[in-house]
């Protein structure tokens, strides 16, 4: 296989008038694009026709380059509150918003590689990134440039994008966080609503989730109906042809409960060393060891029937530090446990807890 020609981080890399239509016969949602839309081919894959326009010029100049200015967020222009003639097209009541992520340019960010045997090797941008994300909010879609640059490392030649857990690390804690969505194989969901599934309180489920952001972005895509309709109904009257009305971008529906407990499964595992922190790092005085079979009850598949008790160690202020599954119910068999936790305190130069107590 030919390896790729490098192309400059500043220019696409497909000229307008070679991207083709990739969306299936009959679908208005992936039109061919207009001449003048300067995007890379590969994003009207992804985006919407809506789109192409305005996008093209936020973020490129009339040569095809990206604007020295960047940002992070891109709005669409505001709809018209009034009309003085009857709207070409629905695509004006149906933009989305934009996210351009691009730490290698924005911050001048410098990022090693992280493979084996390159250690240390700083990694230079090497153009584009194709994809386009789409991203599930609250109320309705937006895109993400999908990292937009891609980084290659000058001795393996190995690319990465940005998004790459491997180069956020490398970021800053204030550069990391600005980051808006968790990702998933095609789609992403933004951070506000994963911080909604962490909270496992009473009624709080997934599928209880994906009912409310159904009805949010029903609710809203009907708004956008009502508004272009009644911005067509206007000059029913007034004109001798009725105005026409053009077919709407099809509705795209929320995915499913599974989906989103899947990303927030992706969500703990990019924090599992903070949680892993948190958890090692509870204390207490007052220490109490109990044994139930509430969480025994809990396990599935495998793992089910391999544990009989849970044991588990709290301290005065109901907080966990420990919680073991064991395959009987004894104390014989707990001097690891309670070893391992005194050494906890002693490398944390924590002082000895004053009572430990058995319920």
């Amino acid at each position: 296989m030919s390896k790729p020609a490098r192309s400059s981080p500043e220019k696409t890399d497909a000229s307008p008038s070679s991207a083709s239509a990739q969306g299936s016969p009959g679908d208005s949602s992936h039109t061919k694009p207009d001449p003048c839309v300067l995007l890379p081919k590969e994003w009207f894959k992804t985006l919407l026709s809506e789109d192409h326009v305005w996008l093209s010029k936020s973020i490129f100049d009339e040569g095809g380059k990206l604007r020295s200015q960047l940002q992070m967020w891109y709005h669409p222009p505001q709809t018209p509150l009034v009309f003085s003639q009857p709207p070409v097209s629905p695509n004006l009541f149906f933009h989305h918003r934009f996210f351009l992520w691009m730490p290698y340019r924005m911050w001048n960010a410098r990022f090693l590689c992280s493979q084996p045997g390159c250690e240390g090797q700083r990694l230079n941008s090497c153009g584009l990134y194709r994809t386009v994300r789409r991203v599930i909010d609250r109320v309705d879609d937006y895109y993400m440039g999908n990292e937009y640059m891609y980084l290659e490392c000058g001795k393996c030649h190995k690319k990465s994008p940005a998004w790459n857990q491997a180069i956020m690390k490398q970021l800053g804690p204030a550069q990391r966080i600005q980051f808006s969505a968790v990702l998933s194989y095609k789609l992403a969901l933004d951070r506000s609503i994963v911080r909604e599934l962490r909270d496992r309180t009473l009624g709080n489920s997934p599928t209880m989730l994906q009912r409310k952001l159904q009805e949010h972005h029903c609710t809203n895509y009907l708004e956008k109906t009502i508004r272009y309709q009644c911005a067509l109904g206007k000059f029913a009257a007034q004109v001798v042809s009725r105005p026409a009305a053009k077919a709407l971008q099809p509705y795209r529906p929320v995915p499913t409960a599974r989906w989103l407990l899947d990303v927030y499964v992706f969500d703990v595992h990019s924090r599992l060393d903070v949680l892993k922190a948190k958890v090692t790092s509870t204390f207490g005085t007052i220490l109490k060891m109990g044994s139930n079979k509430r969480v025994i009850k809990k396990l599935a598949g495998e793992a089910a029937g391999t544990a009989a008790w849970s044991i588990n160690v709290g301290n005065e202020h109901g907080q966990v530090l420990m919680s073991v599954l064991t395959a009987s119910e004894g104390s014989e068999r707990l001097w690891n446990m309670a070893d391992g936790l005194m050494k906890r305190f002693e490398s944390a130069g924590m002082p000895e807890p004053k009572l430990l107590y058995v319920n």
